[in-house]
């Protein structure tokens, strides 16, 4: 069973804000560190990102983010966050995309990502197929390198209400 992460975003992010996220992931991916705390199939792993195919260097540019795990056996889907979407249907006026990581140790770089996006555009709608728990050092990375993580998303702890 695939582990992924899900989004729902407008058409068109304001492009002031978006650099303001590409510049968050860029601080992010300079924090990340040396070994993966990744699933336990992973863990201990090199945690070294690499661009959209799993080579090169991460795509941090003025139109889009996009980074995978580096090489065949560390990368599965490429994360991609696009200012501009093309080419879906939106539904309910936001467009859905995900990114399945396998908890591959490029996961942290994509929940912390994702917390970054959140925080630089709240109608922006992140959900996971993990908790809290999958999301605590993707918060932790988050909080270090840029500040407090918004308080709604799958990194958070809901109240039970009996």
């Amino acid at each position: 069973m695939a582990y992924e992460h899900y989004w729902r975003r407008p058409r068109v992010f304001c492009e002031e804000l978006f650099w303001k996220f590409v510049d968050d992931v860029r601080q992010l991916v300079a924090r990340l560190p040396d070994q993966s705390r990744a699933h336990r199939k992973y863990a201990r792993c090199e945690l070294r990102v690499a661009g959209p195919l799993g080579t090169g260097k991460p795509r941090l540019e003025f139109d889009q983010v996009s980074f995978n795990g580096h090489g065949r056996r560390l990368s599965h889907d490429t994360f991609c966050i696009e200012r501009v979407v093309t080419g879906l249907k939106p539904w309910k006026g936001l467009y859905a995309l995900s990114c399945a990581t396998d908890r591959k140790p490029y996961d942290l770089l994509v929940c912390a990502s994702l917390i970054a996006l959140k925080a630089r555009f709240p109608v922006v709608r992140v959900l996971s197929d993990g908790g809290p728990k999958e999301w605590t050092e993707a918060v932790k990375l988050y909080e270090r390198a840029i500040g407090p993580a918004p308080v709604d998303g799958p990194w958070v702890v809901q109240d039970s209400v009996l």
